[in-house]
């Protein structure tokens, strides 16, 4: 047994490079397949964990002595079982979230159905008092009766309409709540715009730089909306407010959960989209929403005008941009071709 674990150690020892090529073609395997498996949950947490993995994957390309190999991928392990804690964590909070929202509606549910309950019951009571009336007396008393459910009635409902209304306002927050917490592409921590709540220039360009730096799948997609400073002219900034919410939402509703969505500078609008497809099929799928006509009831005072939205729109691809920042210089160019002037960011 002692000389062949002698003969196996001078073998090791007279082949290193072979032995660290092999460990390396084993260790690529294990990235690929780790980056190929891991679940995406919150979209900022994985990013972050693709992006480590790109730079384990750029660091063992390097040489390296097979110890070092071997460290790389105990490394890397360690690393997927952190984002695993961390993915457990967000599926518990968005599972106790889901249960929140449905334990509020089947609160809701239930009042109205309480309510509506209790006026059946007093109405067949009337009926049945109807149909054993045999006095002018007992069709008096009854009407009198009817008249006092009618009324109590028409109070349950408006009380149970303005309780529902608190509930519905309270479920919807909640929703709302969950879907911007599974929605982490479209937030970002830091400064916001004030009128859409999103994240603002200095925010996009930070993360557009971080998109091309890492040479991964990203594509731009640049929205700028026609007509917005005749709007603030004729109607006043408070419509052109409304008129730019909407179409925030409108994008907001269309982009996938792992896109990244920006107000960019006056009504342009930014989104990194994380794309496999070609930029031709991500022009296609984008024109099916980034197209269409819409049109927003703008209220100011006592008058509401419909105003139209529409938008001139474009797609560029991140790997195209040669050095990184040209890809800011392309937004802001495309803004400019649009009619919008663009302020300088310091």
């Amino acid at each position: 047994m002692l000389p062949m674990l002698l003969s196996l150690k001078r073998y090791i020892e007279n082949r290193p490079d072979q032995i660290a090529n092999a460990l390396r073609h084993l260790a690529r395997q294990l990235l690929h397949a780790i980056g190929q498996y891991s679940v995406r949950a919150d979209s900022e947490e994985y990013d972050r964990f693709h992006q480590a993995f790109q730079e384990m994957a750029r660091r063992l390309e390097e040489p390296a002595p097979a110890g070092g190999i071997s460290r790389l991928a105990e490394e890397a392990v360690s690393a997927l079982g952190e984002y695993n804690s961390r993915v457990q964590k967000w599926f518990r909070v968005q599972s106790a979230e889901l249960q929140s929202i449905i334990e509020m509606l089947t609160k809701t549910m239930m009042a109205i159905a309480a309510g509506a309950e209790h006026s059946i019951s007093r109405l067949r009571e009337i009926e049945r008092n109807l149909q054993n009336a045999t006095a002018v007396e007992d069709f008096q008393a009854a009407r009198i009766r009817m008249s006092e459910c009618l009324n109590t009635l028409r109070f349950e409902i408006e009380r149970r309409r303005e309780e529902s209304a608190v509930q519905v306002r309270e479920l919807k927050s909640a929703i709302d709540r969950s879907e911007r917490r599974a929605c982490g592409a479209k937030r970002l921590p830091g400064r916001r715009d004030p009128v859409t709540e999103l994240p603002d220039r200095p925010e996009a360009e930070a993360t557009l730089m971080t998109a091309a730096e890492s040479r991964g799948p990203f594509f731009v997609a640049v929205f700028v909306l026609e007509r917005m400073e005749l709007i603030n002219m004729r109607f006043g900034h408070a419509a052109g407010d409304q008129v730019l919410v909407a179409y925030a939402q409108h994008l907001a509703d269309h982009v996938e959960s792992q896109d990244r969505l920006f107000r960019w500078t006056g009504p342009a609008f930014v989104a990194l989209l994380r794309r496999t497809e070609t930029i031709a099929l991500v022009r296609e799928a984008l024109g099916r929403f980034a197209s269409k006509r819409l049109a927003k009831s703008a209220v100011f005072g006592t008058r509401s005008v419909l105003l139209p939205i529409e938008a001139n729109w474009t797609v560029l691809s991140v790997a195209d941009a040669h050095p990184p920042a040209t890809l800011i210089r392309q937004i802001d160019a495309f803004v400019e071709n649009s009619g919008v002037r663009v302020r300088a960011t310091g």
